[in-house]
């Protein structure tokens, strides 16, 4: 049986965080800066976190580096989506392909 998370998904975290971010009126570069912190010392993480609160608006990442590593690189990867996203663009043609393989 596995551990129960605390955290969702750093992907499910994100896009709470976007809305919660929207609804500020933040732009889109003060939610990345807020919820990512690149170049912000030390990343929160689910051991981090055991004890101290973290901070207001940033993406929890897991604990294990090797999953970490590879939520981070994901979503780096894709902050032109989050971007189009969150300022409501419309999709790209690959995004729209894509959403179509969520609905068969």
């Amino acid at each position: 049986m596995a551990n129960r998370q605390r955290y969702a998904a750093p992907h499910e975290q994100l896009r709470d965080l976007a809305i919660e971010a929207r609804r500020e009126g933040l732009s889109f570069e003060e939610f990345w800066e807020r919820a990512i912190r690149p170049g912000k010392s030390p990343l929160v993480t689910t051991e981090t976190v055991r004890t101290t609160s973290p901070p207001t608006g940033a993406l929890v990442w897991p604990k294990d580096s090797a999953d970490r590593a590879n939520a981070i690189a994901a979503t780096n990867f894709a902050k032109d989506f989050w971007h189009r996203a969150y300022d409501r663009m419309p999709d790209t043609k690959g995004e729209a392909a894509f959403a179509t393989l969520r609905e068969t």
